[in-house]
């Protein structure tokens, strides 16, 4: 997150007491302000899950790219040691079944190879057993943020 030390100074313009000098703080403050809309206003990479627990809502969002494969194994790890294990990301359409059954093979389409490695999707909900997303949700509250 590029710009975190300009986000600080307007929530704390609006009375919000921002104490720490890292972007984790902001985001919290950001959601807090703005709601959903804070990721509009958020620049450069970033990956959070909120859980605000008055209105009993889960803010998962990301940046519109995707993460490094750093900061990616940093928010899955946690994850998987916790028994998530639902964790999927985008796969190219050369790589795909279909695109390899027409003769698609890696490095056909490198910039969207090198994009899908970043990228981190949240499993679709109704893939979830009944119960699980309560699991999924608690299990997240316990892992550290990125």
């Amino acid at each position: 997150m590029f710009n975190h030390e300009g986000l600080r100074r307007e929530l704390r313009a609006l009375g919000h007491r921002v104490h720490g000098h890292g972007h984790r703080e902001v985001v919290v403050h950001a959601a807090e302000a703005w709601g959903p809309w804070c990721v509009e206003r958020v620049r450069g990479p970033f990956a959070f899950a909120l859980w605000d627990t008055s209105r009993r809502r889960l803010l998962v969002a990301r940046d519109g790219v995707g993460m490094t494969r750093t900061a990616r194994q940093a928010l899955i790890a946690p994850r998987r040691a916790r028994g998530i294990l639902s964790v999927s990301r985008d796969v190219p359409l050369p790589l795909s079944e279909m695109g390899q059954r027409v003769g698609g093979k890696p490095g056909d389409d490198p910039i969207a190879e090198d994009l899908s490695d970043r990228r981190l999707r949240r499993p679709v909900d109704t893939a979830l057993a009944e119960g699980e997303p309560t699991r999924v949700i608690d299990a997240i509250r316990g892992c550290s943020a990125v």
